[in-house]
């Protein structure tokens, strides 16, 4: 009896330890699933948060390079460098919020396909979106009035050269009637001199007679003018004759000069310029 009892507690006793094993197997298995399971799951968050990461690092860099775009929005006038760094910029806003945009459109497809309820993850992702919209709109305005800028300064340029040919034009009139009033106003105060022998004087046809007691002529059509000394009458204070014998043979009114004698020669010592050469601006002198 007690050796049927042995034999049926050691069959029992085996029986239960292979019931054990097996159980404890699959309970190794469903662990080692849910650790795998936890492992992706672990993988697939890990994946959302270092793409919105990503994300939200590239806003901060939208935000900095708009808060440049700003300040040079400010700015009165924009040189052609800095003007290409603002294109450079604008273009690299772009690639950065096309790259945004791609990635959050990922991002929901894979939560939409996803077998997790991440609510939290969903709502900071609608968020980014939100964030990544205002941020087209914000770059898109300051595209808007960069280009209205670059259009007023374009404006205030042609308008500048308009000014600029205008002053120019008006500077070259100015310069043209200055040269005119200039020849005026040499021509006017412009004086002739000359003096010679009375055989010197005829020569040049400057003086002509036509008989012995016929009246000297002065100045004719046909006398030569380069013989004369051009001098600005305004200038011309007295006349050196080097000669004993002088007599003026052109009008000139008495009180505007003087015939004196220096060292036995004769000098004309003009008074006053004006009225010396109100009757003629040609001075003729026969000396001998």
């Amino acid at each position: 009896m007690k050796r049927l009892f042995y034999c049926v507690s050691v069959l029992f006793l085996m029986t239960s330890c292979s019931f054990f094993s097996s159980e404890a197997d699959d309970l190794r298995r469903q662990n080692d699933s849910l650790l795998m399971m936890k492992s992706q799951i672990e993988k697939e968050i890990n994946g959302y948060f270092a793409t919105m990461n990503e994300i939200e690092d590239n806003l901060d860099k939208i935000k900095e390079i708009e808060g440049y775009l700003s300040m040079q929005n400010t700015t009165e006038g924009i040189e052609v460098n800095q003007r290409d760094r603002i294109n450079r910029n604008i273009e690299l806003v772009s690639q950065i919020l096309s790259k945004n945009s791609r990635e959050i459109a990922a991002l929901n497809k894979k939560l939409k396909n996803s077998d997790l309820n991440l609510k939290e993850l969903q709502k900071k992702l609608e968020q980014l979106n939100k964030d990544l919209e205002e941020k087209v709109i914000s770059i898109q305005q300051l595209e808007q009035e960069l280009a209205k800028k670059d259009e007023l300064i374009v404006q205030q340029e042609i308008s500048i050269q308009g000014l600029q040919s205008d002053v120019d034009n008006l500077s070259k009139e100015v310069a043209n009637k200055e040269q005119i009033i200039s020849e005026q106003d040499e021509t006017i105060h412009t004086a002739w001199y000359v003096f010679g022998t009375r055989k010197e004087l005829k020569e040049q046809k400057i003086i002509s007679e036509s008989g012995l007691f016929a009246n000297r002529k002065v100045l004719q059509s046909d006398f030569n003018k380069d013989y004369f000394v051009k001098v600005d009458a305004r200038n011309l204070n007295r006349v050196p004759l080097y000669a004993k014998k002088a007599r003026i043979l052109t009008t000139h009114p008495k009180n505007s000069y003087s015939l004196e004698k220096v060292d036995g020669q004769y000098v004309i010592e003009i008074l006053d310029k004006k009225a010396f050469w109100s009757v003629s601006n040609y001075l003729v002198v026969e000396v001998d």
